[in-house]
């Protein structure tokens, strides 16, 4: 509250609406990451095979680890929309880590 009675000002109400959207990312990707991974641990507990049961752990765990590079594709939109630029170079930034680091564990397993 700001205390003099007015509304909120704009660049707080742009941060609220981000760390909604991004709680949001953050839910979404641990609920749907664990409910798969729960069923892929029933469907080993069930004696299944690998053939039923690898499948939702590994994507489980495909979504758990892609989950915070969707906080910052969020997070790069979102700045973008509010026209935040230095944050907009940031979240690239980190962006770009990110992907080299994808590129450089892909080519160091494909060796």
């Amino acid at each position: 509250m700001n205390g003099g009675g007015g509304s909120m000002p704009e660049s707080d109400r742009a941060l609220e609406r981000l760390q909604r959207i991004v709680g949001r990312v953050l839910r979404a990707g641990a609920v749907l990451s664990t409910a798969l991974m729960a069923l892929g641990l029933v469907l080993t507990l069930m004696s299944l095979p690998s053939a039923w049961s690898d499948p939702p752990l590994e994507l489980g765990l495909v979504i758990l680890m892609a989950t915070p590079v969707a906080n910052v594709v969020v997070s790069g939109l979102e700045y973008l929309v509010e026209r935040d630029w230095k944050f907009v170079l940031l979240t690239a930034v980190v962006l770009l880590i990110l992907a080299g680091s994808l590129a450089v564990a892909i080519m160091q397993r494909a060796s």
